[in-house]
């Protein structure tokens, strides 16, 4: 099992996150986003280079993301409810699906146990409370879904939920 914290820049121009994995003290990854968009688009890259890693698109409403990889194509899509009462979502990754949720809107701690349709827990998401936002995220080893899509899931609930 990965565990990873994901914490918000602030004072950021933009959407941006410092991903540092359990152990260790300098962030691993980073999550930049784009300047004054319509519709949400970040970027995961290694925090001590520019290449892309992962890429973050979301619609205008924030409802559906897809994360794709350096060359473009699709690793997974992330559904969440136009209108949510329950903090809820839902994930494909290679054509199996999976669900999370974290209870009803307007709580300050939340904690996701995003699991496959037999019932396998992939990754667990907690928001933590506090002055910036900061979740901790524990990916599962034996499941289909990376590291990588676990962070930018992270990400899609924060920028859905929490902006």
């Amino acid at each position: 099992m990965s565990t990873y914290e994901i914490t918000q820049r602030l004072m950021s121009v933009s959407a941006e996150y410092d991903v540092t994995k359990s152990g260790d003290a300098e962030p691993t990854w980073m999550v930049k986003g784009e300047l004054m968009t319509t519709s949400p688009t970040l970027r995961l890259m290694p925090a001590k280079s520019k290449d892309v890693v992962a890429l973050l698109q979301g619609n205008v409403l924030k409802t559906r993301f897809q994360v794709r990889g350096p060359k473009e194509e699709e690793i997974a899509t992330i559904n969440f409810s136009a209108v949510a009462f329950r903090k809820t979502f839902t994930m494909t990754v290679g054509g199996k699906g999976y669900h999370a949720s974290a209870g009803v809107v307007g709580m300050v701690k939340d904690s996701y146990e995003c699991a496959d349709n037999d019932g396998k827990i992939a990754f667990v998401l907690t928001k933590e409370p506090g002055i910036r936002d900061r979740f901790v995220i524990e990916v599962k080893d034996d499941t289909q879904i990376t590291s990588e899509v676990a962070i930018l899931a992270a990400v899609a609930v924060h920028s859905r939920f929490y902006e």
